[in-house]
């Protein structure tokens, strides 16, 4: 209570304790307080004051239904009378993220002021359940046309979309090459809270149907990393950019791409060995076969040659330089060869015991 004038008396009344005086004890109305103050004479006198007790406002903030912790932000508006305040976290704030908060319950309150400036306030507990947790690590790439990839989540019972997902699984020749993103959703089944989460797959393009080109009697591939040159049967006679068949045949390439993405195969080649029936007498150059395993060659020429020996399945055995009129040997082991004269590209067929 203020002071009485002159100050120094006492206040009384039924609710008065000195100068305090008990507005919750006293309850709602209007209350007499008296001032009694005393002179130095002894002279009394008396006032008398009334208090009025405000009720306070009648606040009620309605339950905010249950989210999920990564539900969005959300405005508060169910307190009422329309007018007051909401305080979460020590901060006045009508907007409610949950993801500032993760699951459980957590306190709101409504403030409202009427016009008495009487205040009163109501706690509620806003809940948010947990989200499912949900992961996905995929393949990074996959070839064009290459077999349907099962998608596996990290937990079961959930759902995959993008582009090139049907059943559950990715098929790479759906969409085409390119980056292709998948998603993972999952709802749990107690409180039908929803997550997501997402990752890339690669689709790599084929390489180009292979383009065989020849010089002489080698055999050139297109672009590629890794060739792989095929006989009519089927079987791999080079791993090499370039051939020399050892013999007269149909042949075909695949080549596959740093990435592993296989070719279709080339279109395929009749191959016949030219210049074994060009060398005619005199011949510049000839083959003896002095001991087993061992091949000599004879050069009639009055020029350096040089010549290239490749085995049956057109790999390169080694290199011999011959100087004019020269002589020169090397050791094979048993099978098929050809020598091949660079210059010329004249070659001749040898069998080694």
């Amino acid at each position: 209570m203020q002071d009485g004038i002159p100050s120094g008396g006492a206040f009384s009344g039924t609710y008065t304790s000195g100068n305090l005086f008990a507005t919750t004890q006293a309850g709602v109305g209007k209350h007499t307080v008296v001032y009694q103050f005393t002179d130095s004479t002894g002279y009394k006198d008396t006032a008398h004051a009334q208090i009025e007790v405000h009720a306070l406002p009648v606040v009620d903030f309605r339950p905010v239904t249950p989210r999920c912790a990564n539900a969005a932000s959300f405005v508060l508006n169910t307190g009422t009378p329309e007018g007051g305040s909401y305080k979460q976290s020590g901060n006045v704030n009508s907007s409610f993220n949950p993801a500032d908060y993760g699951f459980g319950l957590h306190q709101v309150f409504y403030n409202y002021t009427d016009s008495n400036s009487c205040s009163n306030s109501k706690l509620i507990y806003v809940t948010l359940h947990t989200s499912p947790e949900v992961n996905l690590d995929l393949d990074t790439s996959f070839c064009e046309g290459a077999a349907p990839y099962q998608l596996i989540g990290s937990q079961s019972g959930g759902s995959y979309s993008g582009s090139g997902v049907s059943f559950g699984g990715f098929f790479t020749d759906s969409e085409g090459a390119g980056i292709h993103e998948i998603t993972y959703s999952r709802t749990d089944s107690v409180n039908f809270c929803s997550d997501s989460t997402k990752d890339s797959i690669e689709v790599v393009a084929l390489p180009a149907k292979p383009v065989i080109t020849r010089n002489a009697n080698i055999l050139y591939a297109s672009s590629g990393y890794i060739y792989e040159w095929f006989n009519a049967q089927g079987t791999s006679r080079s791993s090499d950019s370039s051939f020399v068949p050892g013999a007269d045949g149909n042949y075909y390439l695949v080549v596959t791409t740093e990435t592993r993405c296989v070719s279709e195969s080339s279109d395929t080649l009749k191959f016949t060995i030219l210049g074994l029936e060009l060398i005619s007498s005199p011949n510049p150059w000839r083959l003896v076969q002095p001991l087993s395993g061992e091949i000599h060659l004879v050069s009639m020429a009055s020029k350096e040659m040089s010549f290239s020996v490749f085995s049956m399945e057109g790999k390169l055995q080694g290199k011999i330089s011959l100087d004019s009129r020269g002589e020169a040997s090397m050791s094979l082991l048993p099978g098929i060869y050809l020598f091949r004269e660079d210059e010329s590209a004249l070659a001749k067929s040898v069998v080694v015991y």
